[in-house]
């Protein structure tokens, strides 16, 4: 029997289900978002949501554009007082922007690592999941793609270290990790996902029982956009590491290795 009444949208913007996905920048977050935002019975929004809400603070608004860690204590003081009201209002403008009021509601802005238990108690029922991928290539990523404002953020930086880069993928996972040691989640890896897609996806429906419940089966899309690009899906990882030399491959093992050594990733020279 179907639930039509049960995973609509309420005037208040409320979902049968909320799935967050989390993961430090360059980690596959995206990937996953396309995977699963084109699924029948899923809806989700345009940009991450935290662009599209006042309520939530963003690196990039004190001069740290993908680090977050660096500014972490800040954003947290700038959501400290968030409740219950709160929450109501981020819900419809979300909806306000969202692609439809489909029973689930898929979300993805990597920020949202830092606001972990304020989702689980408004976003109810939530379900999350953690991506993790290699660091050699999420830090390079970072890198390349972000600078910090020197003047805003008071560093007087134009350019992140790799150090600083491996610093956020660690503290990224860390404080995931920790959050989710009481909330209904899964955790995968951007490799396994881009080596079966359909296996990790069904690790993901499996892991997350409400789905059913809700009538929502998940598919297997093996070519999709991701940022601007069509394709297959398939692992950037040696294209990136190999941005990079040997002395900054070693910078980013300095201060990753323990954690590449928990998720299984080896050290590369």
């Amino acid at each position: 029997m179907t639930q039509p009444v049960l995973g609509r949208c309420g005037a208040n913007g409320e979902r049968g289900l909320w799935i967050f996905i989390l993961g430090n920048y360059n980690s596959g977050t995206t990937l996953l978002y396309e995977l699963l935002r084109n699924q029948e019975g899923i809806s989700s929004l345009p940009w991450e949501g935290s662009r599209l809400t006042h309520f939530f603070s963003d690196p990039n608004d004190y001069g740290w554009p993908r680090m977050w860690h660096a500014c972490k204590e800040k954003m947290r003081a700038a959501e400290a007082e968030l409740e219950t009201k709160h929450a109501r209002r981020i819900k419809r403008q979300w909806n306000w922007s969202t692609s439809g009021n489909a029973p689930v509601f898929v979300e993805k802005s990597i920020t949202n690592a830092t606001r972990i238990p304020f989702l689980a108690k408004h976003f109810s029922p939530a379900f999350f999941i953690h991506i993790v991928r290699n660091p050699y290539a999420s830090s390079e990523g970072i890198q390349r793609k972000a600078h910090p404002d020197p003047i805003r953020s008071g560093s007087g930086l134009s350019s992140y270290s790799l150090s600083m880069c491996a610093q956020q993928w660690v503290t990224s996972n860390q404080l995931i990790e920790s959050e989710l040691s009481h909330c209904d989640s899964v955790r995968i890896t951007y490799e396994d996902l881009c080596k079966d897609p359909k296996e990790v996806l069904e690790k993901i429906s499996s892991s997350c029982p409400r789905l059913h419940e809700l009538g929502v089966h998940i598919e297997t899309h093996n070519e999709l956009k991701v940022h601007g690009a069509s394709g297959k899906i398939s692992n950037q990882n040696e294209k990136s590491i190999s941005r990079l030399q040997l002395k900054e491959r070693e910078e980013i093992t300095r201060v990753a290795s323990e954690m590449m050594k928990q998720y299984g990733y080896q050290v590369t020279s």
